[in-house]
């Protein structure tokens, strides 16, 4: 990737992998926690993609 992150893209970043991270770890807890197979799996998968789009967006900044 070319260019810089502005102070205010920085912050935005910062804030989005937050949120993912929490957002991770809520259905983590709760795809441990449910008593529905169907649902464990939901919130597994959900983990996945939050943790997916944290890894990504990670990687994006170390590039730089």
């Amino acid at each position: 990737m070319t260019g810089e992150f502005t102070k205010n893209g920085l912050m935005y970043a910062e804030e989005t992998m937050i949120a993912e991270y929490i957002a991770c770890r809520k259905a983590q807890t709760y795809s441990n926690t449910m008593t529905d197979e169907r649902l464990c799996e939901l919130f597994a998968e959900f983990a996945l993609r939050h943790q997916a789009r944290f890894n990504a967006l990670y990687a994006i900044l170390m590039q730089e």
